[in-house]
């Protein structure tokens, strides 16, 4: 027993790997020997074996381990300014589940004090038969050039932030693997907050169904038209920490804590931006000169709610940048008569913070600090 767990430890050690992963790696292999060997009994040493095989050939085939930048190469790209960047502010995971010969493998995470994006691989060996529909993106840019043929999501899903159809990817149709990913929202009000030490989650069976000409899934009642179809059964349960440093940095208000939108003054409690996103709180106190709240459907509410092209940060190089809504937050405060809000969104593409020069809220324009002089 002793030389082979020696053998284990070396393998190990040679693939550099954190506590987490080689704790998750080692779990994957012993379940992975453990069903093999179910009908029979097997000694302390041959489990060691087993085990010491399993970690071999999983590393070598069945779960490639990822850094941050070649996790998140299909959202962002695999460019060197990228992947630097992705390296520096990303946390490499590696933690899998495997079921019916299918692994789902939490790759690497990145985030912000708002949210945490986790990036999935889902693969197969090449004895397990799966028959993917045809035209799956390989990168998220495909959606903004064509209507999907079909969507794809899994049947049920322990957390609600989990999928929606345009986060499937098959970054390389050659291989045995498509990835997906997550966004974890982190500190909302909205939200009950997600445990992340550890933070679980529970995926089951994967479906597609094609769409309509709009995009949308034909699940109706009329089975002429098509309905959800498994491609893949099982269930997955991963268990891990979300552990990251937060890329975010607060951006000084300099006396401008008021800004205009659309008519109206606000005023500004926080604002913050990271490579991957912008978040700020804002608010606006109702004055005599405002119409008197009839209906749900206020009219200042609704002008004050809509940033769009109001929001956004300015590079070094003067490109801008909006951000695509990703999550908010309003409410009418009864007792001080006001409106508060939050907005947040997503860029397109990761953002060095020394590349980010301003960011523009209303008609106010705000420096962003630790940016390139």
């Amino acid at each position: 027993m002793k030389h082979y767990m020696n053998e284990y430890r070396n393998a190990m050690d040679s693939l550099q790997l954190s506590n987490q992963q080689q704790e998750s790696l080692f779990r994957a292999a012993v379940r992975e020997a453990t069903q093999e060997k179910t009908h029979r009994s097997v000694s302390r040493r041959a489990m060691a074996g087993i085990v010491l095989a399993s970690v071999l050939a999983l590393t070598a085939c069945g779960i490639a381990l990822k850094t941050a930048s070649e996790a998140f190469a299909p959202v962002f790209g695999d460019s060197t300014s990228q992947k630097a960047v992705m390296d520096e502010i990303g946390t490499q995971l590696g933690t899998s589940a495997t079921d019916n010969g299918v692994t789902i493998t939490a790759d690497a995470v990145i985030g912000d004090d708002h949210q945490a994006w986790i990036m999935y691989t889902l693969s197969w060996g090449s004895g397990t038969d799966i028959d993917l529909p045809e035209g799956i993106p390989q990168s998220p840019d495909e959606y903004a050039a064509q209507i999907p043929d079909n969507v794809i999501q899994f049947e049920s899903c322990s957390d609600w932030s989990v999928i929606s159809h345009d986060q499937f990817f098959d970054s390389d149709p050659n291989d045995n693997a498509i990835e997906f990913f997550q966004r974890v929202p982190i500190n909302q009000s909205t939200v009950v907050p997600v445990e992340i030490h550890p933070y679980t989650v529970e995926f089951e069976n994967l479906q597609f169904c094609g769409t309509d000409p709009y995009g949308n899934p034909l699940d109706y009642d009329d089975e002429s038209v098509g309905s959800w179809e498994t491609i893949i059964e099982g269930n997955w349960q991963l268990s891990f920490d979300i552990e990251y440093e937060s890329a975010a940095v607060s951006v000084p208000l300099e006396g401008k804590e008021s800004f205009e939108l659309n008519g109206y003054t606000c005023e500004i409690t926080n604002l913050s931006v990271s490579p991957i996103s912008a978040f700020v709180e804002y608010s606006y106190t109702r004055t005599d000169a405002d119409k008197p709240i009839t209906t749900a459907d206020d009219e200042i509410y609704d002008d004050i709610e809509k940033m769009y092209s109001n929001f956004y940060i300015t590079t070094t190089s003067g490109q801008i940048y909006h951000t695509n809504a990703t999550w908010g937050d309003n409410q009418f405060l009864e007792d001080s008569n006001s409106y508060s809000f939050s907005a947040g969104g997503s860029f397109t593409e990761i953002i060095p913070l020394d590349e980010i020069e301003s960011v523009t809220v209303g008609n106010v324009t705000y420096k962003v600090p630790h940016t390139a002089s």
